[in-house]
């Protein structure tokens, strides 16, 4: 890594050139008209470096330059491990289905502009034992799959509420299983600064129905017969913890 901490001139227009992709990439493009360059002004640029490992091959080299008091220049080689290592969408797919986000949202949503919420106490700060015990269904989304009659449960538990067995579930991961909208109400009191709520009860291919928050949606967008997919999500902050779960969001065409 070389640094250069003597203050230099560029141009707003070639910026975001220089910091999208590698050396040894394609001819350097911008996500699109302008989000390189707001990516940039918010010193994001760990969602650089993200779209840059997203497009480059094992063996090429990655220049990461950043512009602020001074230049900080670094330099990374792709190792023959990537390709394996990619998960989820690309940081410019990403950027291309992204949805407008009104100033007044963007504000509730950053904390920087604080609303009277409903008159009832906040939520209690999450705690380690309950979290740990079922780390399983929280943090992968992982049901019970009855052995006996194939039921699926959600969440996980001892007694298969379709056939009555005791003990015979099996773990059945949901994490990449799509669903359906069966019913979808709005929750007008959730602790969060983004009212309303869009709450659905969702029936989950292959088996199973739950109840889930949806995501990345307006209020009104979401219908029966919509379908979701899961995705890793703060719910809540109680006393600067952070409580995440799986939402879901509109399944990509």
């Amino acid at each position: 890594m070389s640094q250069d901490r003597t203050p230099k001139r560029s141009s707003r227009a070639a910026r975001p050139f220089a910091a999208m992709g590698s050396l040894a990439a394609a001819p350097l493009k911008p996500l699109r008209d302008g989000a390189t360059e707001a990516v940039l002004d918010s010193q994001l640029f760990q969602t650089l470096l993200a779209d840059a490992l997203d497009r480059s091959a094992p063996g090429e080299t990655i220049l990461l330059v950043g512009i602020a008091d001074g230049v900080d220049a670094t330099v990374y080689r792709a190792g023959s491990a990537l390709p394996d290592a990619r998960v989820g969408r690309p940081v410019r797919e990403q950027a291309e289905s992204r949805r407008p986000l009104a100033y007044d949202r963007y504000l509730r949503l950053r904390r920087l502009l604080s609303l009277q919420g409903a008159r009832r106490p906040d939520p209690p700060a999450p705690a380690s034992p309950p979290m740990l015990r079922s780390s399983g269904w929280k943090y992968a989304l992982i049901a019970s799959r009855c052995t006996v009659c194939g039921a699926v449960e959600t969440p996980p538990g001892r007694v298969c509420p379709s056939c009555g067995a005791v003990d015979s579930g099996e773990a059945y991961s949901l994490r990449d299983v799509g669903c359906t909208v069966v019913s979808v109400t709005l929750d007008r009191l959730a602790p969060t600064p983004d009212l309303p709520v869009s709450i659905a009860v969702v029936d989950v291919d292959g088996g199973g129905r739950r109840s889930t928050e949806v995501t990345d949606v307006s209020p009104d967008g979401v219908r029966v017969g919509d379908r979701l997919t899961p995705t890793f999500r703060r719910l809540h902050s109680a006393d600067g913890i952070h409580n995440y779960f799986w939402k879901t969001r509109a399944e990509e065409r």
